[in-house]
């Protein structure tokens, strides 16, 4: 076992005159005390804390996390001031993100062992990286005293005193280290950062310009001077400085990295992939950037050659479980499933309490859509690491494809908090937004994202969505139009803009974009659909047909296409024809339900009850569970007076959909019309305006349904309310009347009537409206 930092009391001492090692010395009193002598005390607590210490060490060596920081755990608990124990397992949950308790292990480890200058720097680091300046500044200030200072300790100081608002004392901070240490390179690069982050580009430049100048052979200065010009933008400067440094022969592998990071950004990924593989070259033997360069051959999906550049990582012709891990995931994009579960479930054999490789076990499970699997594995992966930002994202994804919105939202915000950067994770949130009608938040978050990625295509795409929902035409035809800059070979994009124009009533526009997709992609049938929709708006009947027939002539199999034609000659009046082509489909297409569904739908505007009864039949028994056929054979029941069978209709739908609000609101409608039931009609009532709460006839069925169980004053309240969302309804207007009758409202009763009647109220509840009228006392206005 290789020797660490920290290793408490080393033992050295003399055993039959010959010296022995501590090492040799645990060993030969384990086995001592694992004999069966009565000579040893096996429960000497001190000891049995280092023993799980040296238990997590190993377990560390091995790379299993989640053993290590259980047997550091244990060895807390058999001697609470462990300082190694404490500190082993601060940085083991500050590698997982779990920054409360990684702070309070630094705490304790420093309580027990002030001396504990690593557990410091670490504790120092943490309260930076997360951004607690006010509680870092003070440790690194004890740092500097306990060690002096260091280019890092300063360079850090300078950050917090800046971030805390001390511009002036950082600046003069580094300053003062730079005539203090002129020939540091790291406090002069530390001096330019504070100057650029204060805004002072210049300096920042000339700081660079002029330390490139006094250490001509050294590679550092032109690193730090080509990723300042890569920051502000200046990426051909940035590259005359790399190959100015390359000219000289420094050959450093960063001067590559640099190159590769301007290529990447101008979006030239051969000459990035070029450097990338220069930046390799130069040091070989560094399996981080093998990996690097095989991350960057799967971001260009040259999946063969990332394979075998992450192969080269392995030592002793074994693949460590890291690559295994990066094999699997490019297994995962190449849809090489099979494959790629055989890599993860060996890693879960051998590292069963590793939260990474259920992760990925979880989303290989959602890649091949079998999301109950990815929830399992995900949640195990959460139940290992908590604070895991990823397991937190991925899971969220299950719920998204479930389209449970509401218990998504909570899993994606706390991912964000983690990664506050993530842009899939606020564009994940920002479809949540979407899906939930929350349209401020989700144009919040996608601002974010645009802010760091402005030509971020999906971000685009989903905003002008949410712009086109809010009728904010202008606004989404302007993203469209900059996504179309883009990317100009997309259909979808040109149609999205095309919809815009259609709906802002710009039809010819629409129309010319329209044509435009099916010119260059003649299959579009979503084009195609919209140029008939614009053709049919513009009561351009016949080259609306005739668009129909010559797309059937070269797709004759084409059904949708074909019900459109149909669905033409109905709005024409032509019922013939519409009839013919649909029967001709019913033949065509014996398992198809919608030919039929059309079919009947004709016949109930043409008032042929019977035969749509009969063809909603057949509908049904292709498919059993067509509600759309059995709510209209509910409602031409009703048409024709037979309530009994209306009301058979709706149940049946009610026992394919026990959650279908329509029929849920019609039935109660029913029986409280009838005055039967009463008691089931207020209960599917109130069901229906629970599913549907902002349809006003729904809120007239309850409000009918309260008036029928004598609750006047709700019934007011919910018929006020459908009367006041749709005045021109007679019926609601009549309904409202009679609740105002039985509470002896004579007046506003009146009111409501002679409004009923002068809207058309049918023909039953305007002479049941005229008698109630003749009961009661003539008012004067």
């Amino acid at each position: 076992m290789k020797q660490r930092f920290g290793l408490r009391n080393p033992v050295k001492g003399h055993l039959m005159g010959t010296p022995i090692s501590w090492k040799k010395l645990f060993a030969l009193l384990v086995l001592l005390c694992t004999a069966p002598l009565h000579g040893c005390f096996s429960g000497n607590s001190e000891k049995s804390a280092e023993s799980f210490y040296q238990d997590g060490l190993n377990a560390l060596d091995e790379k299993r996390t989640q053993d290590a920081l259980h047997f550091f755990n244990q060895a807390i608990k058999k001697d609470p001031g462990h300082a190694m124990a404490h500190y082993q397992s601060g940085c083991l949950y500050a590698k997982s993100n779990q920054a409360e308790r990684a702070e309070k292990a630094f705490n304790l480890a420093l309580r027990y062992n002030p001396e504990l200058i690593e557990a410091r720097k670490r504790l120092a680091r943490l309260y930076y990286q997360t951004g607690a300046y006010e509680k870092a500044l003070p440790v690194y200030r004890e740092l500097i005293n306990r060690q002096g200072e260091t280019p890092e300790t300063l360079h850090v100081l300078s950050q917090l005193l800046f971030h805390l608002g001390y511009v002036r004392k950082a600046r003069d901070l580094m300053e003062n280290a730079v005539k203090t240490h002129p020939e540091n390179i790291d406090i002069r690069i530390s001096l330019a950062g504070i100057y650029e982050k204060a805004g002072y580009y210049t300096l920042a430049r000339e700081t660079l310009e002029q330390l490139q100048h006094d250490f001509p052979d050294k590679s550092r200065p032109y690193v730090a001077l080509t990723r300042f010009h890569t920051r502000e933008g200046h990426l051909e400067q940035g590259e005359r400085v790399v190959k100015e440094a390359l000219s000289k022969g420094l050959t450093d592998l960063r001067l590559y990295q640099a190159l590769f990071e301007i290529e990447h950004r101008q979006k030239n990924y051969r000459a990035a992939l070029k450097h990338l593989r220069n930046a390799v070259d130069s040091s070989p033997d560094d399996p981080t950037r093998l990996r690097l360069l095989g991350d960057y051959l799967l971001f260009l999906k040259m999946y063969d050659q990332a394979r075998e550049t992450y192969e080269q990582t392995a030592s002793n012709g074994r693949l460590s479980n890291q690559v295994k891990k990066r094999i699997a995931q490019l297994l995962i994009a190449q849809k090489k499933y099979n494959e790629a579960l055989e890599y993860i479930e060996a890693l879960i054999a051998a590292s069963p309490r590793n939260p990474e490789t259920h992760l990925l076990l979880g989303i290989l499970w959602l890649r091949q859509g079998k999301t109950d699997r990815a929830k399992e594995a995900l949640l195990k992966a959460l139940t290992l690491d908590p604070e895991s930002a990823e397991s937190r994202y991925y899971y969220g994804l299950t719920l998204l494809k479930e389209q449970k919105y509401e218990l998504a939202l909570p899993q994606i915000l706390r991912a964000v908090e983690r990664r506050p950067h993530s842009l899939r994770g606020h564009m994940a949130l920002a479809y949540v937004y979407f899906e939930t009608d929350q349209l401020q938040p989700a144009l919040e978050e996608l601002g974010q994202i645009l802010l760091a990625q402005p030509s971020h295509l999906q971000a685009l795409n989903l905003r002008a969505r949410v712009h086109l929902r809010l009728k904010n035409y202008e606004a989404a035809a302007a993203d469209y139009r900059h996504m179309m800059e883009q990317d100009q070979s997309s259909p979808a994009i040109r149609i999205g803009l095309a919809e815009t124009y259609r709906l802002q009533g710009r039809l010819d526009d629409a129309l010319m974009e329209f044509e435009q997709v099916l010119n260059s992609h003649s299959d579009s049938l979503a084009a195609l659909k919209k140029i008939i929709s614009i053709y049919v708006a513009k009561k351009e009947y016949e080259k609306a047909v005739d668009l129909c027939n010559r797309y059937l002539k070269r797709s004759p199999e084409n059904l949708e296409i074909s019900l459109t034609k149909a669905a033409i000659l109905d709005k024409q009046k032509k019922y013939k024809m519409a009839k013919n082509v649909l029967k001709a489909l019913i033949d065509e297409y014996p398992e198809s339900d919608r030919p039929l569904i059309m079919l009947a739908g004709m016949q109930v505007r043409l008032q042929e009850y019977k035969a749509a009864l009969n063809d909603y039949q057949k509908a049904i028994q292709k498919n059993p569970k067509q509600l759309k056929a059995r709510m209209q054979i509910a409602k031409i029941h009703e048409i024709q007076g037979a309530f009994d069978q209306a009301i058979d209709a709706y149940e049946a739908v009610l026992r394919i959909d026990g959650s279908y609000g329509p029929a849920i609101n019609n039935l109660a409608y029913l029986y409280a019309n009838r005055s039967e039931n009463l008691d089931r009609a207020l209960s599917l009532a109130e069901k229906a305006h629970a599913l549907i709460p902002t349809r006003p006839a729904v809120k007239d069925t309850l409000g009918w349904a309260y008036l029928k169980k004598g609750a006047l004053f709700l019934a007011k309240k919910y018929l006020g309310e459908a009367v006041q969302e749709k005045p021109q309804v007679a019926l609601f207007r009549y309904h409202l009347g009679i609740a105002f009758f039985q509470a002896e409202d004579f007046l506003e009763a009146r009111k409501m009537f002679e409004k009923a009647i002068r809207s058309g109220l049918a023909e039953k509840e305007a002479n049941d409206a005229k008698n109630l009228l003749n009961q009661m006392e003539p008012v004067t206005s």
